[in-house]
């Protein structure tokens, strides 16, 4: 992963179903996807979550759609040009830059799963097909009242103010503040879909204590009756200032450097700093860390969450780096007790159909791609095919048309034979008007002329007979090729009436008919 895409716009492993969908869709590896592609997924999760909306990848591609570009590189989102009044968001950055050299590897440790939901999307780079995006009719009814929803926020909201604040408890009320610029009711409008979602599903927080039963009410007890101390914790001493070393900011400046190359400079001014968060004092069971009312933020130092604006330290040295795991560790099980309470809060009926229909739509994408590729071989066949008879044809004609001038040349030259024959007969005839003699050998060689004609008309029949078997193999062929091309039409299109097609048929006026006479 790109440093930048978890630094700076606070991305978590594993990946929750919503960005695990969106690379799954668009069969792309985590790494393919250009960073500002993730500033706008991270952004359209802080949108949904102002609207108590539940953030997925169709609603998501409702609204972007993939752009590749010419060379195999980095594939970017791109506002659906359809969309009304523009994009959702403005582009993080018109040029994202120093991301390149800035990555580290993360490997998965006893075969864990990078996404939540378990399912399978692309690790390694692969060839990207082009996405145009969902519409309406793509979604299940309540994705549509969540779709009308975001439809009701402004256009080309600022994607890097907006982002940031996925590190926020608060962050519908901060949302609502950046906003406010673009809508001065967008408060009010939030309140009121907040209320629509709670009127449509329940709302939870009505339910009294003792309605909650169970192993979750047992944990949610003892986290409730106890705390954590910071210090006892593996990653207490993250950034801590006693230790007297550096903070670093988010990389939000560029430098070059002597080769030309772009680099993060890592002593920009950080983020505004927020309230600081007063560490509990007492040590809590193993069990109320994995209980529904666990706020893993309450974990980190208060100095190192006022003073980093909750991002990660530059992992310098080896003790920063298990404290950065550490701490994404803390941060995805921010993201599980979330999830946690708000799949507690949706109906298992409604879940599993949304799982079934999800499956289905992913069948149903492979079959359709299967046959895709089935008939994309087989145009690709026939097309060949077609090329190879169309260049039959033309050498046929070639031969016909050299042997038809040979034809013409003969007949010239028996013409011309016959001319001079009958201009001897002539002179003969005279000089045999006054000699017997000369009658004798004028008739001998008008007798041996009549032999070399008989002679020159035989071959005159010979070529003759060939030009007909060459006219008969050329319609044979015409006929053949004719009949193939209705065989492959008839095969893409059985639906098709072709028995008025003949091939003694001409398209004239755009209508078939006999070709006129020559």
């Amino acid at each position: 992963m790109y440093e930048t895409v978890l630094t700076d716009l606070g991305v978590t492993l594993p990946f929750d179903s919503f960005a695990s969908g969106v690379l799954r869709i668009l069969g792309l590896a985590p790494t393919q996807l250009h960073p500002n592609g993730w500033a706008a997924i991270q952004a359209f999760r802080v949108a949904c979550k102002a609207l108590s909306i539940t953030p997925s990848a169709t609603l998501f591609l409702c609204f972007y759609s993939s752009r590749l570009t010419k060379e195999v590189g980095w594939v970017s989102l791109t506002p659906i040009a359809s969309t009304p009044k523009g994009g959702l968001f403005a582009p993080y950055t018109d040029s994202y830059k120093g991301f390149k050299n800035r990555f580290l590897k993360i490997a998965s440790v006893g075969g864990a799963p990078f996404s939540l939901d378990s399912e399978p999307f692309p690790l390694y780079w692969k060839f990207p097909v082009c996405f145009a995006g969902f519409s309406a009719s793509n979604l299940i009814p309540y994705e549509r009242a969540d779709l009308r929803y975001l439809e009701g926020l402004p256009r080309n909201m600022d994607c890097k103010n907006i982002v940031p604040l996925v590190f926020e408890r608060g962050s519908s009320a901060l949302f609502a503040d950046i906003v406010k610029s673009q809508n001065a009711k967008i408060h009010s409008y939030l309140q009121g879909v907040r209320a629509k979602k709670k009127e449509s599903v329940g709302d939870p927080s009505t339910l009294s204590a003792g309605e909650v039963s169970g192993p979750v009410a047992q944990e949610s007890q003892q986290a409730k009756s106890s705390s954590i101390r910071i210090s006892d914790t593996p990653f207490g001493r993250v950034a801590s200032p006693d230790k007297g070393k550096r903070k670093v900011a988010a990389p939000d400046a560029e430098r070059v450097n002597k080769k030309g190359k772009v680099q993060a400079d890592t002593a920009a001014v950080p983020p505004p700093a927020i309230p600081t968060v007063s560490p509990p004092s007492e040590t809590p069971s193993a069990a109320s860390l994995w209980s529904g009312e666990l706020a893993p933020w309450d974990l980190l130092p208060a100095e190192t969450i006022q003073s980093l604006h909750q991002q990660l330290p530059a992992p310098h040295d080896i003790q920063k780096t298990f404290d950065t795991l550490g701490l994404y560790h803390l941060r995805s099980m921010a993201t599980l007790s979330f999830w946690r309470q708000a799949l507690s809060e949706m109906d298992p009926k409604v879940l599993k159909q949304l799982r079934n229909e999800n499956q289905k739509l992913l069948a149903d994408a492979d079959h359709f791609r299967s046959i895709q590729d089935e008939l994309q071989t087989s145009l690709t066949t026939s097309q060949a095919h077609l090329e190879l008879k169309n260049t039959e044809v033309v050498a046929l004609q070639s031969e016909v048309t050299a042997l038809w001038t040979e034809l013409q040349k003969k007949k010239e030259a028996a013409a011309d034979a016959i001319s001079t024959l009958e201009e001897s007969r002539k002179l003969e005839f005279e000089r045999a008007l006054s000699a017997e003699e000369r009658l004798k050998v004028a008739e001998a060689q008008v007798k041996d002329l009549q032999k070399a004609l008989s002679g020159a008309e035989e071959a005159n029949g010979t070529l003759v007979k060939q030009v007909s078997e060459l006219e008969d193999t050329t319609l044979e062929a015409y006929q053949g090729g004719f009949n193939n091309a209705l065989g492959q039409v008839g095969l893409l299109s059985p639906y098709l009436d072709l028995s008025s097609c003949n091939v003694e048929l001409i398209v004239l006026d755009d209508k078939l008919t006999t070709p006129p006479p020559l």
